[in-house]
C-alpha cells in the first residue's frame, strides 16, 4: 500500500507521516495499492501522450496555414497584372483580328446589312507581291500585312493609303487592333505594337525564332505563340512579359481566349488549354495534324484535323497529377482484354468523324452549330451540342479557308476565286461571286462591306465588295 500526496502527488511508504517531497502531512493522502499506482501511471502516460500529439497536430496545422498564407501573398504580389483591359472584340460592325474576335468563331456582328446584296466591287488595292493574310477593320480603317514587307493601313470605304510600317521580312499574320494600338507578329521574329493613327512604333519584342501566328488581345493581355517553342502573354500596352509557357514544340496557330483560359494547337499535334492569368497548364488533348486553331463557345472548345475528325471538349475540365499515367494503364488493360471499355480522354464531349475527308482551318461557330470545310470542297454543318450532322454543302472545288457566318448566311471562298454564300438553315447556295485570281483568303465582313484577298499574276489584290 502506498500513500499518494494530495499536494504534489509523490508516492510515499504506507507508514510515513509526512510527504518526503513537500513535507505535507500524509493523513489526508490517497492510499493505493501497487497495481492501482501502476495503472494510474499508465493512464497518465496515455493522457500526456495524447495531449502531446494533439499539440503537435495543432502546431502543424497552424504552421501549414501560415506557410499557405505567405505563399498566397507571395503569388499575388508576384503575379503581374496588365495595365488596361483592352481587347480585340467585335463591336459596331468591326473585324479587329484574325477570324473576328478572341473566340475565333468567325461570326460577324449581327447588326450588319444583308450579305446577299453584295455584288459590286467598290475598290481594289494591289501589292507588288502576294498577300497571305486577311485584314482587320476597325473604325473605318483596314489593317493588313503583305508579302512585300509592309504593314498597311487603308481607308476601309475608299482603299486610300493612310500609313505603312516597313518590315524586314514578308508577313502572313493578321493584325490585331485593341485600344489605340495595332499588334502584328512578324516572320522576322519580331512582335510590334504600332500606333493605330500614324503607324509609329510603340514597343517591340524580338524572339529567337519567327512568329507564324496572329495575335489575340483579351482583357489587357496579348497572347501569341512563337517558333521558339514558347507561348507568351504580354501586357498589351507596355510590352512587359507577364508569363511564358514552355511548349517544347513550335506554335503556328492563333490562340483562342476567354475570361478564364487560352487555347492553342502546337506542331506536336496537341491542343493545350492554359490558365489565362498564370499560364499554368489545365488540360492537354491529342489531335491529328491540323492547319487551324481551336474555337471557343461557352464551355466548349472545337477543333478539327486532316484525319477528318471534328471534336468538342469541355475546357473547364482540369487534368490532375498522374491522371495521364493512370489512363495509359487503363488503355493497356483494355488492349489486353482486362477492361471492357477504352478510357475516354479527359474533357471529351463528342467527336464527329469523316475518315475520307481532310478538314481545313478553324471551325466556325454560330447559332448552336459548328461549320467546318474539307479539302474536297464540302462544308459540314454540325450540331455544337451533340456533334450531329445537319447538312453538307458541296462546292466542287478545293477550299482551305474557314467559313464566315453573317446573319443567316455563311460565306466561304474556294482556292480559285469563287465566294459561296450558303443558307445556314438549308445548306443551299443563295449567292455566288467570282473574283479574278486564285488562292483567296477567308472572308471578312465589317460594316456593310465584304473584304477578300486574291493573288493575280504574282501580285496581291484586296477586294472591297459592297
Amino acid at each position: 500500500m502506498l500513500k499518494i500526496c494530495s499536494v504534489c502527488g509523490t508516492e510515499n511508504e504506507s507508514d510515513s507521516r509526512f510527504c518526503r517531497n513537500c513535507w505535507t502531512p500524509t493523513r489526508c493522502a490517497q492510499k493505493l495499492t501497487t497495481e492501482q499506482v501502476a495503472g494510474s501511471k499508465r493512464d497518465e502516460f496515455t493522457r500526456r501522450s495524447r495531449l502531446s500529439n494533439l499539440r503537435l497536430i495543432i502546431s502543424g496545422l497552424v504552421l501549414m496555414a501560415l506557410i499557405g498564407f505567405f505563399l498566397f501573398q507571395y503569388s499575388i504580389r508576384g503575379m503581374k497584372t496588365p495595365a488596361t483591359s483592352i481587347g480585340s472584340h467585335i463591336e459596331n460592325g468591326s473585324w479587329p483580328m484574325h477570324l473576328g474576335g478572341p473566340s475565333l468563331a468567325s461570326q460577324a456582328s449581327r447588326i450588319e446589312g444583308n450579305g446577299q446584296l453584295w455584288n459590286r466591287i467598290a475598290w481594289t488595292f494591289e501589292t507588288s507581291m502576294p498577300i497571305s493574310s486577311s485584314p482587320a477593320v476597325v473604325d473605318g480603317i483596314l489593317y493588313i500585312t503583305t508579302e512585300d514587307r509592309r504593314v498597311l493601313a487603308l481607308g476601309s470605304d475608299t482603299g486610300d493609303h493612310v500609313w505603312e510600317f516597313n518590315t524586314n521580312s514578308p508577313s502572313d499574320s493578321t493584325p490585331s487592333v485593341a485600344g489605340a494600338l495595332v499588334f502584328v507578329a512578324l516572320r522576322e521574329g519580331r512582335l510590334v505594337a504600332l500606333d493605330k493613327v500614324d503607324g509609329s512604333l510603340v514597343w517591340d519584342f524580338h524572339s529567337t525564332e519567327p512568329f507564324f501566328s496572329s495575335t489575340t488581345v483579351y482583357d489587357g493581355i496579348l497572347y501569341v505563340g512563337s517558333g521558339d517553342r514558347t507561348f507568351y502573354a504580354f501586357d498589351a500596352v507596355t510590352g512587359e512579359i507577364l508569363w511564358t509557357h514552355d511548349v517544347g514544340s513550335r506554335i503556328m496557330t492563333t490562340p483562342s481566349v476567354n475570361e478564364e483560359v487560352v487555347a492553342f494547337i502546337a506542331q506536336d499535334n496537341m491542343v493545350r488549354v492554359l490558365d489565362a492569368r498564370t499560364g499554368k497548364l489545365r488540360l492537354d488533348y491529342p489531335i491529328g495534324t491540323s492547319n487551324g486553331s481551336p474555337s471557343l463557345e461557352g464551355n466548349r472548345l472545337f477543333f478539327s484535323d486532316f484525319n477528318g475528325s471534328l471534336r468538342a471538349i469541355d475546357w473547364t475540365q482540369v487534368q490532375k497529377p498522374m491522371e495521364k499515367i493512370a489512363r495509359r494503364i487503363r488503355l493497356q488493360m483494355f488492349i489486353w482484354g482486362f477492361q471492357s471499355k477504352a478510357p475516354v480522354l479527359k474533357g471529351t464531349v463528342w467527336r464527329f468523324r469523316r475518315p475520307s475527308e481532310s478538314f481545313q482551318g478553324t471551325p466556325s461557330i454560330s447559332g448552336g452549330a459548328v461549320y467546318v470545310p474539307s479539302s474536297r470542297g464540302n462544308v459540314y454543318k454540325i450540331s455544337s451540342s451533340e456533334g450531329r450532322l445537319v447538312w453538307i454543302y458541296s462546292m466542287n472545288s478545293r477550299v482551305t479557308n474557314q467559313p464566315t457566318v453573317h446573319r443567316d448566311v455563311i460565306y466561304v471562298a474556294d482556292d480559285f476565286g469563287k465566294i459561296h454564300g450558303v443558307s445556314v438553315l438549308t445548306g443551299e447556295v443563295v449567292w455566288k461571286l467570282t473574283l479574278a485570281g486564285t488562292k483567296t483568303s477567308s472572308v471578312v465582313v465589317a460594316g456593310e462591306t465584304m473584304f477578300v484577298v486574291t493573288n493575280v499574276a504574282g501580285k496581291g489584290v484586296l477586294h472591297a465588295i459592297k
